[in-house]
């Protein structure tokens, strides 16, 4: 499988080669442009920027509620005064990391299909046009093989 290029390339760097990424992994910015003259990859694309932004919202929310519970183990300050006030912080802090755990596996989750969609819609468009080294601005005339 070609991997998918801009039809104007950026000066070749380390890795780059010449060649530009159409879009970057996990937002996908760019790619639902880049393959819109193919319907089914254009779908595909729009819904691997969505998922995308979905992860990183979520990889940030999990970063936040991770710092917050860490704040229950505050309530060890009240270790020898107050029992119930330090059962209290301990615990809420406990479910708050939970949580933190739970939003941490559903943007991986997230991250995954939007990995699996950015996948289908470079290979929906490279079966209609890339392949055979056309692209949105000037497709070649001959479909590509399957």
């Amino acid at each position: 499988m070609r991997r998918l290029r801009r039809a104007h390339h950026l000066p070749a760097g380390p890795r780059r080669r010449g060649r530009a990424d159409a879009a970057e992994s996990p937002g996908y910015r760019g790619l639902p442009d880049y393959v819109a003259c193919v319907p089914k990859a254009h779908e595909h694309a729009e819904q691997a920027a969505s998922w995308g932004t979905t992860s990183t919202a979520l990889s940030w929310l999990t970063v936040g509620l991770a710092a917050t519970g860490v704040g229950g183990l505050a309530g060890l300050a009240y270790r020898d005064e107050d029992r119930g006030t330090m059962a209290a912080l301990l615990l809420g802090g406990l479910l708050v990391e939970t949580a933190a755990i739970v939003v941490g596996a559903t943007s991986i989750g997230a991250r995954a299909r939007a990995h699996g969609n950015a996948f289908d819609a470079v290979n929906y468009y490279n079966d209609a046009v890339g392949f055979s080294g056309g692209n949105c601005a000037s497709p070649t005339a001959t479909a590509a093989p399957r």
